[in-house]
């Protein structure tokens, strides 16, 4: 089982945040995560959109979307490099994300 976590676009003419057919339903790659343990990646995106904390669901069998913005991103990311001590430099992706957009943060099982 391969897992991986990236950020997509939510305007993505292929990917139904309703009425999708679990068929390869998310949002395709567009920014890769800079995180090097996407199994923890994949699994906290997955609980926090569980938990409410990030607005998200399911939407394809083993795909979740989460809809997030740069700085829930950001906060993401300095959450997971903090708590493993990882030293990841998510400059360069927050550089290409603009402010005040959301973003799909894809968790999916390849």
């Amino acid at each position: 089982m391969i897992l991986d976590v990236y950020i997509g676009d939510l305007d993505d003419l292929f990917f139904k945040w309703e009425g999708g057919d679990h068929n390869g339903n998310v949002p395709y790659f567009k920014h890769a995560f800079p995180y090097r343990d996407k199994w923890e990646a994949f699994w906290r995106v997955v609980r926090k959109i569980e938990t409410g904390e990030f607005q998200g669901k399911q939407t394809d069998w083993a795909g979740w979307v989460a809809k997030v913005n740069k700085s829930q991103i950001a906060g993401f990311l300095r959450e997971l490099c903090e708590e493993k001590g990882e030293d990841s430099d998510p400059e360069a992706l927050l550089t290409a994300l603009e402010d005040g957009r959301l973003y799909a943060l894809v968790a999916v099982e390849c």
